[in-house]
This record gives structure tokens, C-alpha cells and sequence, in this order.
């Protein structure tokens, strides 16, 4: 019979790997040893390279086979033969099947960077004539290897990446682009690590975008490289740009007194770069307000204006650049309702008058616009978590002043609309409309019994009983609207009959001082009322945090008030419930601690004179 040839081999080994069957960890790492053993004694036979590089790339498309592959020899021994790759399909298929090996690992990017000269190998192959696929191949496998091993990006740098990836930028083809940009984005990262502060990166890219001699098509890219580092670092960009004169520069680009349908890419990247700017670098726009102001309410390019009212959005953060953008928010406004209809535009519009929205005297001129709130509640009852946001931040700035509460709160629909997004499935969203309700129940007891009337009490204590990791902001402010509520006489005893315990309870477990206070102030407004107490004293949450409050705060100054209310309230539910143990057990250290301050002593003394 005869011997099994190389291809053979191979076949059989690769075969181990394809396909749905299962394959244990240990079967796949065999494998791939197996494969490193085969190509060291075939790294010259061409045919076997690539079958293996072609096969290779595929089956490291699935998450196991890129650990079994990371644990073996395999990527620096195959990445060394990628190093001598002529042909072109060579150089597409071992580049995926490296990509493939670097794709969120880490140990084969380095492997591959640090054994072998194939990352040098990728950037010469950069400035060759080759197929916009090819080149997309080997981007993505730089682009994966600068993601997951820091070194290799200085490696790009130093093998004269930088220079390539920005000449790639003249490049049509979309994913080339993609790819591109982040690897540009990773090695301008690297460059901040390191200490340069993005010098090299953004200064190659902006000196490209502002270099009227380039392809139009580069500079537009170069832009959107620069718009992908700003949203990383855009404090840095920023200054840089601003030392260099380019803000100016950017807005000539962007409104230029003359121009035709093809300069309009070129424009919207330009001005996309401001408004990246716009966050980070607001004293360079001062001089430039009037021309962006006349793009946001005039300009008949729907990016255009789009791009020119963000910038304006993000000025107005600043409280000068506020007050002298307000004397045109009508114009913003009349935007806003002539767009209503386009989404970007909208987004944007709302961001404006919102930010615009946040003194008292611009509110009430707002306020008297008609219509303005029903445009609210419309744009709330979209199906855009942006607009939704947005317009409900807008509709609380305008009910903050106490003679607008009704006229937002009693606006036709106003209250079932902004109950309808307490639970939404975004975060923002909910947030956004706790804060219009907390702002609604600042005003007359008939707004509140509006919104009880409606549910929204409801869906307010669900909200206060407990959040996942990452949405406590949002339990806090509703077990924060329970204490407004509290405050009035009239809705003590039906809160005391509801599960308003657990609002009390993480309330007391917040890291923060206001917010224990105000889990104290809650319980005590209840406490008197119906079966509360019972409740409260049965909850074992409540016991944990206040426990843990008075022995944080028994003998620190900042807790003294803390103790003195916590302690009087714990008087009031002795006298009517069984204090749990390990409340009970603090008061008691509370009441004789030497530490303690005379006053707290007596009042921990008055409660367990009120147990028995």
C-alpha cells in the first residue's frame, strides 16, 4: 500500500476540526499540534501552504478552535511561512487565517507578533497593486493583532503602517475603510500609552484632510478616521486640532462661500469633525457661532444641518455659549417643527432646545410657544429612545419653574404619556421620566393625584424595589419620588399599606450619605401609619443596612444628624413593632459606646427604653 502524501495527511487532520460534531478540548489542541508538526517538515511545499492557509482561515472562525489553536506552536510556525507568501491568493488566504488566529486573542497575537516577521510582512504588501478584497484581508488581520496585543501596534508604526494606512484612505471600498480606521484608532491608542498624545496619527490624518491638493475621497476619509479617534479621545484631539489652527480651517471646509454637489461628502465629514470637536474645545467656536448658526436653521443639506445643530447642542453646554445661542431658539424651534419628520434631525433639534431650556426666564418664553408641549408628547410617543429621551428631559427643564408646573403637567395626555416610559426597556428612557415625574410632584397635590390616578405610583415602586448592575440610578430617583410623596400628609397611610419597604431599605444601603438620610425620613413619615411598622421591622434588608449605618456613623461628626433621626425613628418603631436583632444589638453598642456623642447615647437609651 502506498505512504499517505502530505496533502493527505492534511486533509485527514484538517477534517478533525470542520464540521458540527463535538470535539473536546483536548481533541482540538491534538489536532493543531499535529498541524504544526506537518508544516514544520512541508513549509516549503506550496501546495500544502495553501490548502492549510485556506482551510485554516475557515475552521478558526469557530471561538474553540481559536483557543485549542492559541494553546498550541501553530500560529508563530504558520505566521513564519506567511512571512515568503508571493501570490496573491497566498497572501489572501494566510492573512484571513491569521486574522482568524488574532480575532479577540490574545495569545496568538502574540505568538505572531513577537515569533515571526509576518505583521511586517502585511504592511509591506500594503502599497502593492492588489485587490480591494485582498486588502481588506490583510487590514482586518492588522487590525485584529492592534486590537488584541498593544506591542504590535508600535510594530505597525515602526514598519511604516502609519504612512500606508492613511495613503489606504483614497481606497472606495467600504470594508478596506472600516478596517482602516480601526486599525488607525488602535495605533493612535497605543500612541496615547506611550506618551504622544495622538501626535502622529492625528497630525498625518488632519494634515491630509486639510490638504486641498489630496483626492476629495481621502480627505473625506482621513475625516472619518478622525471622528473614530475623537469619539475615543476627543480631549486630546481637540487641543491638538485647536494648537494647530484647524477648527478654523474645518469650518471653512465644512460652509465654504462656493460650491457644487460633489464638495458635499467633503463638507458633511468636516463638519462631523466639528461637532466631534465641538464637546472638547468650546472657546475655538466662539467666532464661528453666526456661520453655524445660519447652516443649522438654513442650510438646505439635511446632514449639513443636522451636523451644524449638534455642534450648536454641544456648545450650549457652556452657560455663555447658552445665553447668546438662546436668541435665536425660536429659528431652532421652527426647525424642529418643519423636520419633525426627519429622526436626525430631529434628535438633533430637541438636544438644542433642551440644553437651551436651563434657565428659568428661557423657559418661560419657551413655555409660552403654542404647541410646544403637544410637540413634546409627540415626539415621547415615538418609537425613538433618542427623541424619547431627549423630549422628556425637555418637558422637565420646562416644569421646573413652580408656574409651569401644571401647564406641563395637566397638558392634555401629559401624565398617562410620561408614565408610559417609566419602564421602558431603555435605561436613559426610564430615567429620563422618573426625573419628569419627580419634577410633576414638586407642584400642587393635584398633579399627584393625577399621576396615582394614572398608575404611575405603580410602576414608581417597582421601579424602587430593586435594579441589575448598572441601573441603580434609576431605583434610587424612584425610591426618591416615595419620599416626595411621603412628605404629604394625605398619602401616608395608602404608602403604608403599599411595599414601600424596600425603597426604605435601599435607600439606608446606598453609598450615599443624602440618600440614607432620605431612606430615614421615609420610614419615619410611615412608620406611624398602618401596619408599616410590622412590615419594615420584618424586612431583612432594612435590618442589614441600618445596622450597618449606625455602626458607620455612630462615632464620625458628618453622621451625627443621621443618627439622631435614624435613632428617633427606631423610638417610633419600638414602640409599635419587635426591633430586629441586629438593629437592636447597634443601638445597644450605640448607647453605651464611648465614642458616641452624649445626645446619640440618650436617644439609643430612649429606644431600648421603648423595647420593653
Amino acid at each position: 500500500m502506498a505512504a499517505d502524501t502530505p496533502i493527505t495527511v492534511l486533509t485527514d487532520t484538517l477534517s478533525k476540526l470542520e464540521g458540527d460534531a463535538p470535539h473536546t478540548p483536548e481533541e482540538r489542541l491534538a489536532s493543531f499540534n499535529a498541524l504544526e508538526q506537518l508544516l514544520q517538515t512541508n513549509n516549503t511545499d506550496k501546495a500544502f501552504l495553501r490548502l492549510l492557509s485556506e482551510k485554516l482561515g475557515l475552521i478558526l472562525r469557530d471561538e474553540h478552535n481559536r483557543t485549542a489553536c492559541s494553546q498550541s506552536g501553530l500560529p508563530a510556525a504558520f505566521s513564519r511561512c506567511f512571512e515568503v507568501f508571493e501570490e496573491a491568493d497566498d497572501l489572501q488566504f494566510g492573512a484571513r487565517a491569521i486574522g482568524n488566529m488574532c480575532y479577540e486573542n490574545e495569545a496568538s497575537s502574540k505568538a505572531i507578533v513577537e515569533g515571526s516577521k509576518a505583521l511586517e510582512r502585511m504592511v509591506h504588501v500594503l502599497s502593492m497593486e492588489l485587490a480591494p478584497t485582498i486588502l481588506r484581508t490583510i487590514t482586518g488581520a492588522l487590525a485584529n493583532m492592534a486590537a488584541e496585543y498593544a506591542p504590535s501596534q508600535q510594530r505597525i508604526s515602526d514598519a511604516g503602517g502609519l504612512a500606508k494606512m492613511v495613503a489606504l484612505l483614497e481606497s472606495s471600498n467600504g470594508d478596506v475603510l472600516e478596517l482602516v480606521t480601526r486599525t488607525l484608532i488602535n495605533l493612535a491608542e497605543e500612541e496615547d500609552r506611550s506618551g504622544k498624545s495622538y501626535g502622529d496619527v492625528v497630525a498625518s490624518l488632519s494634515d491630509m484632510a486639510l490638504d486641498s491638493a489630496a483626492p476629495k475621497k481621502q480627505r473625506e476619509n482621513a475625516l472619518t478616521c478622525l471622528v473614530g479617534i475623537a469619539a475615543v479621545a476627543g480631549k486630546a484631539v481637540a487641543k491638538r486640532l485647536a494648537n494647530a489652527n484647524a477648527i478654523q480651517r474645518l469650518a471653512d471646509l465644512s460652509f465654504p462661500t462656493a460650491c457644487d454637489a460633489e464638495d458635499l461628502p467633503l463638507m458633511r465629514a468636516s463638519c462631523h469633525m466639528l461637532a466631534a470637536l465641538a464637546d472638547h474645545e468650546k472657546a475655538s467656536f466662539w467666532s464661528l457661532l453666526p456661520t453655524i448658526m445660519d447652516g443649522a436653521t438654513t442650510h438646505s443639506d439635511a446632514p449639513m444641518q443636522r451636523f451644524s445643530l449638534k455642534i450648536l447642542a454641544h456648545l450650549s453646554v457652556d452657560d455663555s455659549l447658552m445665553t447668546s445661542l438662546f436668541v435665536s431658539w425660536k429659528k431652532f424651534h421652527s426647525v424642529l417643527v418643519a423636520k419633525r419628520a426627519d429622526l436626525e434631525t430631529a434628535v438633533m433639534a430637541v438636544m438644542l432646545l433642551s440644553n437651551l431650556g436651563r434657565k428659568d426666564e428661557h423657559v418661560k418664553e419657551m413655555a409660552a410657544q403654542d404647541g410646544i408641549f403637544e410637540l413634546l408628547l409627540d415626539m415621547i410617543n415615538s418609537n425613538d429612545a433618542r427623541l424619547q429621551h431627549l423630549s422628556l428631559g425637555f418637558l422637565r427643564n420646562l416644569a421646573i419653574p413652580a408656574s409651569l408646573k401644571e401647564k406641563a403637567a395637566f397638558t392634555p395626555n401629559a401624565i398617562p404619556t410620561v408614565i408610559s416610559r417609566l419602564e421602558s426597556s431603555n435605561a436613559v428612557v426610564s430615567f429620563a421620566a422618573v426625573g419628569a415625574i419627580k419634577t410633576f410632584l414638586t407642584g400642587p397635590e393635584t398633579i399627584a393625584d393625577a399621576i396615582i390616578k394614572e398608575g404611575g405610583l405603580d410602576a414608581i415602586i417597582r421601579l424602587s424595589e430593586g435594579a441589575q448592575e448598572g441601573l441603580e440610578r434609576i431605583m434610587y430617583e424612584s425610591c426618591r419620588i416615595l419620599v416626595v410623596l411621603a412628605k404629604h400628609e394625605k398619602y401616608r397611610e395608602m404608602l403604608a399599606e403599599r411595599s414601600i419597604a424596600p425603597a426604605v431599605s435601599n435607600l439606608l444601603a446606598s453609598p450615599f450619605a443624602l440618600l440614607m438620610a432620605e431612606g430615614v425620613a421615609l420610614a419615619s413619615a410611615l412608620v406611624p401609619h398602618g401596619s408599616f411598622a410590622s412590615k419594615l421591622a420584618e424586612n431583612a434588608d432594612f435590618a442589614k443596612a441600618l445596622a450597618r449605618g449606625l455602626e458607620a456613623n455612630v462615632t464620625v461628626k458628618a453622621g451625627h444628624d443621621f443618627m439622631l433621626a435614624a435613632l428617633a425613628m427606631l423610638r417610633t418603631l419600638a414602640e409599635k413593632a419587635t426591633l430586629p436583632d441586629a438593629v437592636k444589638a447597634q443601638v445597644t453598642q450605640c448607647s453605651t459606646s464611648a465614642a458616641a456623642a452624649e445626645d446619640v447615647k440618650n436617644k439609643a437609651a430612649e429606644v431600648l427604653a421603648a423595647c420593653t
